[in-house]
């Protein structure tokens, strides 16, 4: 269940990017991210903590629920 929520969530975090027409690098700055921790949630490799979820929400002006909600997990 945990590789399918990093998965799912990952997708997600890099099509709400790719719907903005974001470079990793802006994701990242909006973010105070950096490039390769946000590279990292996207493929699936990592999870994102809490503050970072937040963040990535804060920059897509989207709750955490829709998000969660959006990946049907």
């Amino acid at each position: 269940p945990q590789d399918r929520l990093r998965e799912r969530l990952g997708h997600r975090i890099k099509l709400l990017r790719v719907e903005r027409d974001w470079s990793l690098k802006e994701l990242a700055a909006a973010t105070h991210l950096s490039v390769s921790q946000i590279s990292s949630i996207e493929r699936g490799a990592n999870l994102p903590s809490i503050e970072s979820l937040l963040a990535i929400c804060r920059a897509f002006d989207k709750k955490p629920s829709e998000i969660l909600l959006s990946i049907d997990f």
